[in-house]
């Protein structure tokens, strides 16, 4: 069953990389991954794996708005594929859960959590006035709401260096469009499988022939 509302399934399963616990003490640090992960690709989850481990995170949420800011057309695949999808990706990472959320700001998103992860696109988008009804106030606000920010690059987007993710070069170069338009070989093993079956993000037609046998089933 997905989470929802900021509360988080619990898969089990063995992580793919060991990191080290983040709180001996005992008090968990979970951090906050907000995306539309459409679909999930190899740069999400070695990202994923880095601030576990740079950030020292006992927990990491991929979070999945309903409708994502900028992104109100996404009607294909389903929502309830896509998450689908990433709970097949988290069933086998012991740290990795997945969420669902109403919320649409990254200060909103990320309210709880230790530490929120973003790409520098996503850095210099927040920085916009148009998604805070052109008030900057309310966007400092926003901004300064939110827990420590960790950054994956994207060149030639700007973000600053103390905040910077460790990552090889090759991650920044990867996206959810290249994956879905032109590179099925980006996309996680669990999204590729789904997409080999269905056609749900490299080829529409075969997946609204699956939806159409899936609903007469």
């Amino acid at each position: 069953m997905v989470a929802s509302e900021g509360t988080t399934k619990d898969p089990a399963g063995a992580p793919a990389a060991a990191a080290p616990p983040a709180s001996a003490a005992g008090t968990s640090r979970r951090g906050v991954f907000p995306g539309s992960f459409n679909p999930p690709t190899i740069a999400h989850l070695a990202i994923s794996e880095a601030v576990l481990v740079q950030r020292r995170l006992d927990v990491l949420v991929w979070s999945v708005s309903r409708v994502a800011l900028a992104k109100e057309d996404v009607q294909r695949p389903r929502l309830a594929d896509r998450i689908a999808v990433l709970e097949d990706v988290a069933d086998k990472l012991d740290w990795l859960k997945i969420s669902v959320t109403d919320a649409q700001l990254l200060s909103e998103i990320a309210a709880g959590f230790d530490v929120i992860v973003m790409g520098a696109d996503k850095w210099q988008q927040i920085h916009d006035p148009v998604f805070y009804g052109n008030d900057p106030a309310r966007r400092d606000a926003s901004i300064a709401a939110l827990p420590t920010v960790a950054i994956a690059a994207r060149p030639p987007h700007d973000c600053p260096v103390e905040l910077v993710l460790q990552l090889p070069d090759w991650i920044g170069t990867v996206s959810s469009t290249q994956a879905r338009t032109t590179d099925p070989a980006l996309m996680a093993p669990e999204a590729a499988r789904f997409d080999k079956e269905t056609g749900a993000w490299t080829d529409p037609a075969r997946y609204e022939a699956w939806l159409r046998g899936e609903q007469g089933d």
